[in-house]
């Protein structure tokens, strides 16, 4: 099912948190403070893929 996500432009909540190297809390706490949006159908918790790279893209910071 994963490749499926993947391939629509989606991941689930367990993938989001291993890409970001964050706690089930934190991706609570983006939710709750609506940083990420996210879609849920169920009990599950999707992500898509350019919501990701857009919060990525929005925070970069360079250091000279």
């Amino acid at each position: 099912m994963n490749d499926k996500l993947n391939k629509l432009g989606w991941i689930e909540n367990k993938e989001f948190i291993k890409t970001m190297g964050i706690c089930k809390r934190t991706a609570q706490t983006w939710r709750d403070k609506n940083v990420v949006p996210f879609t849920q159908i169920g009990g599950k918790i999707y992500y898509k893929i350019s919501d990701i790279q857009q919060l990525l893209n929005g925070n970069v910071k360079i250091k000279i």
